[in-house]
Formats: structure tokens, sequence, C-alpha cells
């Protein structure tokens, strides 16, 4: 079983029932996700210091060492490089998603074509705002697709 694939969400339900854990997806919470898309971005750096919001908020729950931990993941080092790598492919996506009509009320497709734009023009610029707006929508449209939206 491929557990980062479609069968993990049914693997995990199970594997959770058999010892009394309700195993929940936190990314299928509507409430979670705009509650995540609506921080204010000035506040992941506060006063300067990175991961500011998850450092103030785990300050009684994490041992110090792990709070000011300096190290940072390279996962999303070359994420600009690949977008870029697949150019008409993430053209084309845009475009169906600032185009969908069920998504014209929510979404500003201007914007999210020009922060491509940018990105395009300079791959240092980073790719935060526009993964932040395309997955957002994406997550729009699959609702769309299970049920009209209000």
């Amino acid at each position: 079983m491929l557990l980062g694939g479609a069968l993990a969400g049914t693997f995990w339900q199970a594997w959770g029932a058999a010892f009394g854990v309700e195993v929940r997806d936190p990314t299928g919470d509507l409430r979670l996700v705009e509650y995540c898309l609506g921080v204010p971005d000035e506040q992941h750096v506060w006063q300067g210091a990175p991961r500011a919001l998850l450092r103030r908020a785990m300050r009684d729950m994490l041992p110090d060492s792990v709070l000011e931990n300096t190290r940072r993941g390279k996962q999303g080092a070359d994420v600009a490089l690949r977008l870029l790598a697949e150019r008409d492919r993430v053209d084309a996506e845009i475009d169906a998603l600032a185009s969908h009509p069920a998504l014209a009320r929510r979404l500003n497709g201007e914007e999210l074509r020009d922060t491509w734009r940018r990105l395009c023009a300079d791959p240092r610029s980073g790719a935060t705002d526009l993964l932040r707006g395309a997955m957002a929508a994406k997550m729009l449209r699959r609702a769309h697709e299970a049920g009209p939206l209000p």
C-alpha cells in the first residue's frame, strides 16, 4: 500500500479505529484552511524573527531548543525552478483556475497571473504567494465539483 497515495486515508482511518483513535486530515477542515490562509504574512515574521507565529503559539508546549532552532529544511528550495521547468503546464493550470466561472467571485485571476509573471521574470521572487493562491483555488474548485459553492 502506498501511504502517500489515495489509499492512505482509508488505511489510517481503519488503523485509528482499531485503537479507538479518530484520525483526521487537517487539510480537510475548511475552517482551519481558511484560518491559515487568513493569517497576515507579517505574523509569520515578527520583529525580524522568522517562524514567529509558530514560536509564539508553541511557547509553553515545546522546549526552547526546538523553538529557537534556526536550521531550515530544503524541501522548497527548488520549487520555483521546478515550476519554471513546467511553465506550459503551470500557465494552463493558472488559466483554467483564473477562468473558472465558479471561482470568479473568490479568486483574483489577474493577481494570480501577475504573481506567476513575477516568478517567471525572477525565480528569487519566491513561489509562496503563487502556490498559496493556486492551492486555495484548487481546493475551491474541488469543493465546487462536489457540490455548487454558495
